[in-house]
């Protein structure tokens, strides 16, 4: 499934929906993954064009766990191979 973005509009709103690709499967799960993975469950990622430091300073301030040392890697996400910053909510599912 490729991610795309769709407008959905009637007479009274617009709205917009977000749909991704790339669904964990079982016993196949990568380094680093949620403290439970689910199968058929996903990452949740946002794509920025703001400068990355900036990016991850804000980010940094946030109660977010920050798993691989912190550290930007470079990752396959949904639409292409970027530059990642991991983080785990206080539930442990990674962000």
């Amino acid at each position: 499934m490729v991610a795309k973005h769709v407008i959905l509009s009637s007479k009274s709103t617009e709205r917009h929906t977000l749909l991704f690709g790339k669904l964990h499967s079982s016993g196949r799960e990568f380094e680093p993954k949620a403290q439970t993975p689910q199968p058929g469950s996903t990452d949740l990622s946002f794509l920025v064009e703001d400068d990355i430091d900036k990016v991850l300073a804000r980010l940094h301030t946030a109660e977010l766990g920050v798993p691989e040392g912190g550290q930007v890697v470079d990752r396959t996400g949904a639409r292409s191979k970027a530059a990642h910053q991991v983080f785990t909510s206080k539930s442990q599912m990674e962000i």
